[in-house]
């Protein structure tokens, strides 16, 4: 079985993670608004993508998760649907045909 893409996600609230992106992508880091009101965060794991996953989120934390990790961040709207057309379009899922 191949291991899920390690991902960290930038934003929103956790309830903003669907179960579905859980099963594509491995969260090994949820930075969120809630949880912190500074960029200083320390080290991140290593992961192969970060995420934002809200409509509203801080550039300055997307920025220091960017450096820190030398990702580029993938924008994603909340809401699965949207999600799923966004990734399917990046070519980091694919759906099965139902």
């Amino acid at each position: 079985m191949d291991r899920k893409p390690r991902v960290i996600v930038v934003g929103g609230r956790p309830r903003h993670i669907p179960d579905e992106f859980r099963e594509y992508f491995d969260v090994v880091k949820h930075l969120s608004v809630t949880d912190t009101k500074t960029t200083r965060f320390g080290q991140l794991p290593r992961a192969d993508y970060v995420f934002s996953i809200s409509n509203f989120v801080s550039h300055n934390m997307m920025e220091a998760a960017k450096s820190k990790t030398g990702h580029k961040p993938i924008h994603l709207n909340k809401g699965w649907n949207s999600m799923k057309a966004e990734l399917e379009r990046r070519g980091l899922i694919r759906l099965q045909p139902q």
